[in-house]
């Protein structure tokens, strides 16, 4: 999981200076849906006790204690650690604690102790952005939250869109090695028979092994002829041309 780095103060880590926190369970529980959170103090990574004394940036370059001290070193040297941490995490994004000297990201106090804020950054913040970190303050780490949710729903829906384009590829397939069934496709006509495939009348309403001697009906021996009789006494015989002979010769009056 990507890691993220975060104001240890804004966990509940007692690290402001006068040993308090700026605990925001509800924003880091969100954060911890995304990110792997790396919690960091630097004014406690650069040598600053807690408690101690409140200190703020002077003519933008200086930091010093209500005493008057310069504690510009520990800062600087904060600064360096929290930019070190993030470079060997590979993290790309950090959410601090706005208005400090240390974490602020857009407003700061104005150095005269009199809980007045201008618009500037902290030593950290500074340092991070210059190294192409990406920093958002607790007040704008909504940005980075709705970012996150938008890049999982097209991702759900992309997802969404290959599992179905899988899914068609597979459909496809069974359908391709599925054995084809006689419904399938468009039913081809069977090839319609000539006349020469046809079988005769006659063969169809008496088979061969029930005919006549000459291929006729059954008890018929003439030649197929329907109402022709095998007695051949009672017809009229040929002459050679093939003419029928009367039957009975005509008495001449």
């Amino acid at each position: 999981m990507e890691k993220l780095l975060v104001s240890a103060c804004l966990a509940g880590e007692k690290t402001r200076y006068d040993g308090k926190d700026n605990a925001m369970p509800d924003l880091i529980d969100r954060l911890a849906n995304y990110y792997d959170l790396i919690f960091v103090c630097p004014e406690n990574m650069g040598g600053l006790p807690t408690p101690r004394d409140p200190s703020e940036i002077k003519f933008g370059t200086i930091v010093v204690s209500s005493k008057g001290k310069d504690v510009t070193s520990y800062f600087v040297k904060g600064a360096s650690e929290a930019l070190r941490i993030c470079q060997f995490f590979g993290i790309r994004f950090a959410v601090l604690k706005e208005g400090s000297p240390s974490c602020g990201v857009s407003q700061i106090h104005d150095g005269s102790f009199s809980n007045k804020k201008i618009a500037g950054m902290g030593f950290t913040a500074r340092k991070l952005i210059e190294a192409g970190i990406k920093v958002f303050s607790e007040e704008t780490a909504e940005e980075l939250l709705e970012g996150l949710a938008r890049r999982d729903q097209s991702r759900a829906e992309r997802d969404r869109i290959r599992q179905a384009r899988t899914d068609n590829e597979a459909r496809e397939q069974q359908e391709q090695s599925r054995p084809s069934r006689p419904h399938d496709g468009p039913r081809e006509k069977a090839p319609r028979k000539s006349y020469g495939d046809r079988p005769r009348r006659n063969e169809e309403r008496f088979p061969k092994d029930k005919r006549g001697e000459n291929g006729g009906k059954p008890g018929f021996k003439g030649k197929g002829g329907r109402f022709q009789r095998s007695d051949r006494s009672t017809q009229g015989e040929r002459n050679p041309r093939g003419e029928r002979k009367p039957r009975f010769k005509k008495k001449d009056n």
